[in-house]
Order: structure tokens, then C-alpha cells, then sequence
């Protein structure tokens, strides 16, 4: 498993990310009108791989295949009982990468 730490506290902002073996930019952006977080995959060339995934605590968001097997991208909280808002994702909230069997 790999934890990747959020990089901002901006309601939007783009992170780039090496994970296992694969470059990914991630853009991290606040709807305020709905008050959710909405995750954009692109791979190394810019080249969208999933837009508009609402960020969802403990669920899968995205599924990356690859050579090796299918990588799962999900975002866990650090703190019991931690809730998830424009403030929060960057202090309370990680990403985690990690192969599927």
C-alpha cells in the first residue's frame, strides 16, 4: 500500500504522483454549492483518465489497470470519526494506492 499525502488546502488544486511505476496529475477540486470533492485523473501526458469522480471516504474511487494487476485508488481518513469538508481533506485525509490481487 502507498500513502499519498494531499498537497493543498486550495479548494482547487492539482498534485503530481508517482505510483507504482505510473505517473498520474491529480486535480482536487471544492464544489461549494454541493460541498463535495470532486477528483480529475490525467496520466504523465496530460490525457484525461477519469473526470468528475465525487471523493467518497473508504470507497474505491478509481481503478487503474495495468501489467501487474488493477491498482485501487481510495481516500481513508487519519482520525476516528473524521469528517470530510473544504477544510479537512488536506488534515484529516489521505490517499491510498495499492495492488489488487
Amino acid at each position: 500500500m502507498l500513502k499519498i499525502p494531499i498537497a493543498s488546502t486550495d479548494p482547487h488544486f492539482t498534485q503530481e504522483n508517482e505510483i507504482f511505476g505510473h505517473s498520474f496529475s491529480l486535480e482536487f477540486e471544492w464544489i461549494e454549492r454541493e460541498n463535495f470533492w470532486l477528483l480529475h485523473i490525467f496520466d504523465n501526458h496530460q490525457a484525461p483518465l477519469a473526470l468528475g469522480l465525487k471523493i467518497q471516504v473508504d470507497w474505491p474511487l478509481y481503478v487503474h489497470y495495468q501489467d501487474k494487476g488493477p491498482v485501487i485508488l481510495m481516500l481513508i481518513a487519519t482520525e476516528l470519526a473524521a469528517t470530510l469538508d473544504r477544510q479537512t481533506l488536506k488534515q484529516h485525509f489521505v490517499l491510498v494506492a495499492y495492488e489488487a490481487i
